[in-house]
């Protein structure tokens, strides 16, 4: 994506229950972030690692853009708000 449209994309992957090393990535890559994009779910907002990557962007005064995903059977909505 950044050669195509000038965007560097992070999609951490690395988040372990058992090990925390990942965090210091996280808060690093979005630190150096100029937004953050997070699709919101229902499994989005129980996750802890999604509750860390938001409060890091709300420390960094870096600018959330939600997208907000509501499923109902046999139908996928998305809605940014």
């Amino acid at each position: 994506m950044q050669k195509k449209y000038g965007l560097r994309v992070y999609a951490d992957k690395a988040f372990d229950y058992k090990n925390d090393e990942w965090v210091n990535q996280m808060q690093e890559n979005l630190a150096a972030s100029q937004a953050v994009l997070i699709f919101v779910s229902n499994e989005y907002v129980c996750s802890y690692a999604c509750f860390l990557e938001v409060l890091t962007a709300v420390q960094e005064d870096i600018p959330i853009l939600p997208i907000y995903i509501i499923i109902i059977p046999k139908q996928v909505i998305v809605k940014r708000i």
